[in-house]
């Protein structure tokens, strides 16, 4: 259910190997020859993972703990060749043109990752439509459709929030629904027999109305920075209680036991 980047992902991260075993490293890459290596990190924006250019209009290789998006450069007729989706747009959304020279092409894994100053890499975030929980990867797109459903198609966003020394980020929906009105073991039920556990959202924010865009991403982002702490949101939250199987009103007390640990996830 869950959308992966099929065998070109794979051919990136065989050029990244952590060879040496070094721990936390997701893999490796040789400075001393990095400009001639047809895998790099390159930088992107923090909040919309749009790729920066710089005054020549190519991409910029991110320096040693710079966080930047794993491309690989497009070479027809070799192993990180990638020939594209049967969709025509989800092709044009994985390809950066003019990458590191002019005419040239590279993939866009999707995967934000940092560099230390050996060259051993380290896993930060998914871009776009995505976010990693339980080293899964959600898509959000999916998540709000089977929400949205589940609530009487409701408006809702879906987006990753972290939890202070917990990998990857919880799933949150902000939902523009009256909670008084919702059955929230119902819900759970309802959302557990179209999404896997990773998948379900552990944060519901509720909304008495939210306004209409053409377009989330930018609510996304302020709705994710805004996080989940009661006390500085006034909207109604709720946390998914697993063991009830059931969501329940997010306290500060329970907000404070889950930042600090004390609640086991």
């Amino acid at each position: 259910m869950m959308k992966n980047d099929t065998s070109l992902a794979i051919n990136l991260l065989s050029f990244a190997v952590n060879i040496f075993g070094e721990v936390g490293a997701v893999g490796f890459l040789p400075r001393h020859c990095d400009k001639l290596y047809p895998v790099t990190l390159i930088k992107v924006d923090p909040e919309t993972h749009e790729v920066i250019r710089n005054e020549k209009g190519l991409c910029i290789r991110c320096k040693p703990g710079e966080p930047g998006e794993l491309v690989g450069k497009i070479i027809r007729n070799a192993m990180n060749s990638f020939d594209g989706y049967a969709n025509q747009n989800d092709t044009k959304k994985k390809i950066v043109q003019n990458c590191f020279e002019k005419g040239d092409m590279a993939f866009l894994s999707g995967d934000i990752l940092l560099m230390d100053e050996l060259g051993y890499l380290y896993f930060v975030d998914r871009t776009g439509d995505t976010f990693r929980w339980r080293g899964e990867n959600v898509s959000t797109g999916e998540v709000e459709n089977v929400l949205s459903t589940a609530l009487g198609h409701v408006s809702c966003v879906v987006y990753g929030v972290e939890i202070p020394n917990v990998e990857g980020k919880a799933g949150m929906g902000a939902v523009q629904a009256d909670p008084k009105g919702i059955d929230f073991s119902e819900l759970y039920q309802n959302l557990s027999k179209r999404l896997p556990p990773f998948a379900i959202p552990l944060f519901l924010r509720m909304f008495e109305e939210m306004e209409e865009t053409g377009t989330y991403k930018l609510k996304k982002v302020a709705y994710q920075k805004e996080g989940y702490n009661p006390e500085q949101i006034s909207d109604p939250i709720f946390f998914l209680d697993a063991k009830q199987k059931t969501y329940i009103p997010l306290t500060k007390e329970l907000y404070s036991d889950i930042v600090t640990g004390k609640y086991k996830l």
